[in-house]
Formats: C-alpha cells, sequence, structure tokens
C-alpha cells in the first residue's frame, strides 16, 4: 500500500513541476502576435485560478498537513518572485501588484476550498 501512495504522490510532483513551468512561460513569454481576443475577461481571474490550481497540485503532493502554511507562503512567494521576473526580463510585460494580490488570493482559497471538499467528502 505504501508503493501505491508513493507513485500517487510522485505522479503530483510531476503535475506540480509541470503546472509551475506552466505558469512562468504563460507569465514572462510575449504573446503579442496572439489575438486579444482569444483571452477574454479580466486577467486577474486567470491569475486566481492558476494560482489556486498550484496550491491545490502541491497539497497533493505533499499530504502532511502541518505544511499548508508552507504551501500558501511557497506559492505566494513564487507568484512574488514571477511578477518581479515580469518586469525586469520582459519589455512586454511589467510587474503588477494586484497581480501579486490575485495569485495570494487564488493560493488561499484554493488550499481552503481543497480542504473543506475533503472534510466533506469524509
Amino acid at each position: 500500500m505504501k508503493i501505491i501512495k508513493h507513485l500517487s504522490e510522485r505522479k503530483y510532483y510531476l503535475l506540480t513541476i509541470f503546472w509551475a513551468i506552466l505558469i512562468a512561460v504563460l507569465s514572462l513569454v510575449s504573446f503579442k502576435s496572439i489575438a486579444k481576443d482569444i483571452v477574454f475577461g479580466n486577467d486577474k481571474f486567470y491569475h486566481f485560478v492558476f494560482y489556486a490550481i498550484f496550491a491545490i497540485l502541491l497539497k497533493l503532493s505533499i499530504r502532511n498537513k502541518k505544511m499548508n502554511f508552507f504551501i500558501i507562503c511557497f506559492v505566494v512567494i513564487y507568484g512574488i518572485i514571477i511578477e518581479i521576473l515580469q518586469g525586469v526580463l520582459t519589455t512586454t510585460r511589467e510587474s503588477d501588484l494586484f497581480d501579486a494580490l490575485a495569485n495570494t488570493l487564488g493560493a488561499i482559497v484554493g488550499l481552503i476550498g481543497f480542504q473543506y471538499v475533503k472534510k466533506q467528502k469524509n
């Protein structure tokens, strides 16, 4: 049974790493050639959702209940670093405090929502 649990956690680790890379690429690569019509609505919503999913995936990777604060801190710091890199490394993007706030809220709400749903299932 421990082997199955370990393989399951490993799958989530890989998915979490993929998600972190996807966030970095989408945040740091210029998509000026893509029509703005494809991305509709407020981009803060996308920040919120992507970082909520990131926090949930990290929680699935790290099943220790005492690590929730670490998970939130890690996701928030990752989002802040990405925002800083947007301002430093790119000419088509800029750092935005409200993006960082949306990232933070997404991480917190995602993890709390995940914990709530998990508790309701049990």
